[in-house]
């Protein structure tokens, strides 16, 4: 039950494809994704999921409980041999950051939303940070408890500063769908060390850690134009990437933003050098059409010429 709830809508489709073709990139390995759905079976055997988003909802459930997240099969060569690089992380809803209160808890950056009365000035506070690196806490990171911390290549990034929206550009270069109009963005770019834990745990995304994420593709254009081939031996890259939001919304062929990783999380924020940097509001949507319209279109993309009967048969055979 939990596969035809799963392909009975646009979103769940989606998440089926980057399934498969996980499995097909050598992403995913099977025995894990059978470990799942076992888990499914014999923990939700009399409780359905009511539609795709609940399926969704399960896997990701799943995923938390058995400790799925950063776990890529294949550990892309690039982090393997890189030496200390940059990264930026965009943080969303974040966007004031307080050293005077207790705002920094338990390890975690805790960030202050205060609804939508924000003024230009809010951002001053926050800049500020950069240079005070004395004052995190020695566990401070950036990250969540149970969820990854989701990492770009700042040079496929750092262009988007020189953009007239510079929220619009990032939000669509790193296919944020679910940031919509009016919404105040911050970057955080930092160094991660590749002697640290983040580093050891960065990985190429992969369903588990996008979730319901509805925008998330784990190949990209030059995967799909190979034939989905594992990207050993092949010419298809063994890093993450991005769908650009504004090359979707035009209906181009080619969707790839920029790089992606994700990390259990980002620590010692003391020694990282964090430098924070308000990125203004966004003036519009991510996509041009209503998110039903979009998401159908998303997963024809993924689809490829299949149907949801072909993802149930390959699901099912597992």
């Amino acid at each position: 039950m939990l596969i035809e709830r799963l392909l009975s809508a646009p979103r769940g489709q989606i998440f089926a494809c980057n399934l498969i073709d996980g499995l097909n990139l050598k992403l995913i390995d099977q025995a894990l994704l059978r470990q799942v759905f076992d888990f499914e079976r014999s923990t939700y055997l009399s409780t359905p999921p009511a539609d795709a988003e609940s399926a969704i909802g399960r896997f990701v459930k799943i995923a938390d409980h058995l400790g799925l997240y950063c776990r890529c099969a294949t550990r892309p060569a690039s982090l393997c041999n890189r030496t200390n690089r940059g990264f930026s992380n965009i943080m969303l809803r974040c966007h004031f950051v307080s050293l005077f209160d207790e705002r920094i808890i338990s390890g975690h950056l805790i960030y202050k939303y205060r609804g939508t009365g924000y003024r230009d000035s809010d951002f001053g506070p926050l800049e500020a940070l950069n240079g005070n690196f004395g004052a995190f806490k020695d566990d401070a990171q950036i990250g969540f408890a149970n969820g990854p911390a989701w990492l770009a290549d700042s040079t496929d990034v750092d262009s988007c500063f020189a953009e007239p929206n510079a929220a619009d550009a990032f939000r669509d270069r790193l296919g944020l769908v679910h940031r919509r109009a009016h919404e105040p963005l911050v970057s955080v770019s930092l160094d991660v060390d590749p002697n640290l834990r983040d580093f050891l745990s960065m990985n190429r995304p992969t369903a588990f850690d996008a979730g319901s994420h509805s925008r998330y593709r784990c190949a990209g254009d030059d995967a799909a134009k190979a034939g989905m081939a594992p990207s050993s031996g092949s010419s298809v890259p063994d890093e993450g990437l991005t769908v650009d939001l504004a090359k979707f919304s035009r209906g181009e062929p080619l969707l790839d933003g920029g790089r992606e990783y994700v990390s259990l999380s980002v620590g010692d924020l003391r020694n990282r050098r964090p430098v924070w940097k308000g990125l203004g509001w966004t003036s519009r949507d991510g996509e041009a059409d209503a998110p039903v319209v979009m998401d159908k279109r998303f997963a024809e993309v993924l689809l490829r010429g299949r149907v949801p009967a072909d993802l149930q048969k390959e699901l099912g055979a597992i």
